[in-house]
């Protein structure tokens, strides 16, 4: 199944012009590991879900979660994620932005491979 580098789909987020996106995410990424910073309090999801990511080094990307609380700065350790399908990417694209759960009620990623 191909994949898309998280660059790459923050690329074509833009271009849509899509989700209110601000210019400080350099990508995006499927994560379930994931931990708060400053309590370092483990927030993993059981399936994986849609991340923004707005920095990375070595063994993190740090950003948030797409669907969710909101908490900002969050820790995905890269053993974790993986890149978005191609399908999971036109869900995205197809996505309009919301306060709360998306209005199909369903994530973008599919839990089904």
């Amino acid at each position: 199944m191909a994949t898309v580098a998280p660059a790459e789909v923050m690329r074509r987020i833009r271009v849509a012009g899509g989700l209110g996106i601000i210019g400080k995410y350099i990508g995006v990424i499927a994560a379930t590991k994931a931990y708060h910073p400053g309590s370092e309090t483990d927030i993993s999801r059981k399936a994986p879900a849609i991340a923004m990511v707005e920095a990375e080094n070595e063994e993190f990307y740090t950003g948030k979660f797409l669907e969710g609380f909101g908490l900002l700065h969050v820790q995905f350790p890269k053993s974790g994620c993986r890149e978005l399908t191609e399908e999971e990417v036109k869900r995205l694209l197809q996505t309009e932005a919301t306060v709360g759960p998306f209005p199909s009620g369903e994530s973008i990623i599919a839990l089904e491979r």
